[in-house]
């Protein structure tokens, strides 16, 4: 199944059938518990053993953001639909495609701006030898 967006009304829907206590998202038929162990299985996402808020900050030395905000033309209002177009134009997994990924993940799932604006602090964690399959 291709799925270029995730529409609105399956993310209200998620939300407002999501037990907070109970970290289920109840459904008519049944639950479906979101466990790290579902979100890897269901997402693929890493099941590390590194949180993500407890990475380093990177270095001055390392420029793995800065040659990250170098693919965009506007490195000061990077917006999420620049994003996903480089994620779908990609030809290789690089380092670009990771931290690509990573900030759509974040925006999308974590935490966005309301100004248009990508949310691209946390890729400041990112170093070059950041081994993303580590980060829980």
């Amino acid at each position: 199944m291709k799925m270029t967006d995730i529409p609105r009304a399956l993310n209200c829907f998620v939300l407002n059938n999501f037990n907070l206590e109970t970290k289920k998202i109840v459904l008519q038929k049944g639950v479906i518990d979101v466990t790290k162990e579902s979100v890897k299985k269901i997402l693929g996402f890493p099941l590390g053993r590194k949180q993500f808020s407890k990475l380093p900050f990177k270095t001055k030395e390392d420029k793995c953001y800065e040659e990250w905000t170098n693919q965009f033309e506007d490195k000061k209002m990077i917006q999420l639909q620049d994003i996903k177009m480089k994620i779908v134009s990609a030809n290789k997994e690089d380092t670009n495609f990771r931290m690509n990924f990573i900030a759509l993940l974040i925006n999308s799932l974590i935490e966005s701006t309301s100004s248009g604006k990508a949310n691209t602090n946390t890729l400041n964690y990112i170093a070059r030898k950041t081994k993303i399959e580590n980060i829980d």
